[in-house]
């Protein structure tokens, strides 16, 4: 009884110790978070850039840097845009030192040959403009050897279903961030089911 009861304490000391970890670690991404941010917002790509090699180089997975480092910068800039404490041109500005920052991640992504695997469109619906997050999905798909056919923003129905007819992927993927998108949404899910009733987006 004793051997278990030991076994039993040591089991707890190291679900402790893993949850510190994890704590330390969360508070360590967002302190590169905030680094990062603080770039963009004074428009140094270079600083951007080396928040994002640092966190490259200290080990931290490239789909973490972009979710808990560019996309989490990018949210506080939009944030910062809607108080009216940065003007639309500091926000673009920032969206293009993002698309540059992402550039050295393509690399480490890279865990399956190229063009392995089946074909995916991406695409924003029409009217829709903001494509970063689009865009890492797009390189993660690409280094796990999908064939990516990246449409960009703003794709009218007509022309994603002709896409879709002509080059028939096995998977689309759309993206809407605002409301008023989704009628958009809408009528381009129903034309790729038009096109291809097996294929959902």
């Amino acid at each position: 009884m004793r051997g278990l009861g030991t076994t039993v304490l040591a089991r707890g000391r190291a679900g402790r110790v893993s949850e510190q970890s994890r704590r330390a670690g969360d508070r360590r991404l967002a302190a590169i978070g905030d680094r990062y941010c603080v770039a963009l917002c004074a428009a140094d790509g270079p600083a951007a850039d080396a928040v994002v090699e640092e966190a490259l180089s200290a080990g931290i997975a490239p789909t973490t840097i972009q979710v808990g480092v560019i996309m989490a910068g990018m949210r506080r800039i939009g944030e910062l845009w809607e108080q009216g404490e940065i003007t639309v041109a500091d926000e673009h500005a920032a969206t293009g030192l993002s698309y540059r920052a992402l550039l050295p991640l393509q690399e480490p992504l890279q865990i399956a040959p190229p063009r392995s695997r089946e074909r995916v469109v991406l695409a924003a619906v029409e009217g829709q403009t903001h494509v970063l997050g689009l865009r890492m999905v797009a390189d993660v798909l690409e280094g796990a050897g999908f064939e990516v056919l990246y449409l960009g923003a703003d794709v009218p129905c007509g022309a994603l279903r002709a896409f879709v007819a002509e080059h028939m992927p096995a998977l689309i993927g759309l993206t809407s961030t605002q409301a008023h998108d989704a009628p958009h949404l809408a009528q381009e899910i129903v034309a790729i089911h038009e096109v291809n009733p097996l294929l959902h987006p």
